[in-house]
């Protein structure tokens, strides 16, 4: 039999009524009647040996529900701090649009006051034209054209101390719960 007809099914096991897997073929025609934990358990046996199975039973079931509770509690705990980063991720894209907006407004003041006079000689400040300033902006704008984000992948924060998230979190008050 080759691994790829090899797959994962349940069945119930019929000492402790506990559903559990087990490796067989796709079309499998044999069952396991009990799940391994029940395998030494006697259905048959005297008084005490099923009273003996049946507090294993409880035994393992109590085990299970304790499982079943700290992976709830894992749950909610990975669930909030996805939370917690979605509201940060929001935030930082809140704050990096202002501030973009805010650089344009500045820029388009400044510009405003160095454009070319009437007078092609001078700019509006007094200065020659093409005046620093001016000279500034196109330098600057020849060096660092408009980036195209096209290409962008995003990559998840990072939660270190040393990473720009964690400090903003720290700053910001809002540090994960341990």
């Amino acid at each position: 039999m080759s691994g790829k007809d090899v797959v994962d099914l349940k069945a119930t096991c019929v000492c402790c009524g506990m559903e559990f897997a087990f490796k067989g073929p796709r079309t499998a025609h044999v069952v396991p009647k009990r799940c391994q934990h029940c395998g030494e358990h006697k259905l048959d046996g005297s008084a005490a040996e099923r009273i003996a199975a049946l507090e294993d039973h409880a035994t393992s079931a109590l085990r299970l529900a304790r499982s079943a509770m700290d992976k709830a509690r894992q749950f909610a705990k990975d669930k909030e701090t996805a939370l917690e980063d979605h509201k940060m991720s929001q935030y930082r894209s809140y704050q990096s649009h202002k501030r973009r907006e805010w650089a344009e407004k500045m820029l388009s003041a400044v510009m405003a006051v160095h454009t070319d006079s009437e007078s092609d000689s001078t700019c509006e400040c007094g200065l020659l034209a093409p005046c620093p300033t001016v000279r500034a902006a196109e330098e600057f704008e020849r060096e660092h054209p408009h980036p195209d984000y096209s290409s962008f992948v995003y990559e998840p924060p990072r939660d270190r101390p040393g990473h720009p998230l964690h400090r903003l979190r720290r700053r910001l008050g809002t540090e994960p719960r341990s």
